[in-house]
């Protein structure tokens, strides 16, 4: 493989610690806490919590994280 194809491949692929992945989520979160109103996002994640909906909010949590574990390296 030549220098030029393992920049090329080096370019494409960070990798874990991702410096791109970082600055992208890292901006996205900013965004977010100026363009909402977190406190208000927080009191209707807490009600929804103490309401009925838990059991749904539960279901959906246990779910995703039974699909993160089948992605998860051995």
């Amino acid at each position: 493989m030549s220098s030029d194809d393992r920049k090329q491949q080096s370019q494409g692929n960070e990798g874990e610690g991702s410096r791109t992945a970082d600055r992208h989520y890292r901006q996205g979160v900013k965004h977010h806490l100026e363009t909402h109103d977190i406190d208000e996002e927080a009191r209707r994640a807490a009600k929804a919590v103490e309401s009925e909906e838990n059991d749904d909010l539960q279901a959906a949590e246990k779910a995703g994280k039974k699909r993160a574990k089948e992605f998860e390296p051995s």
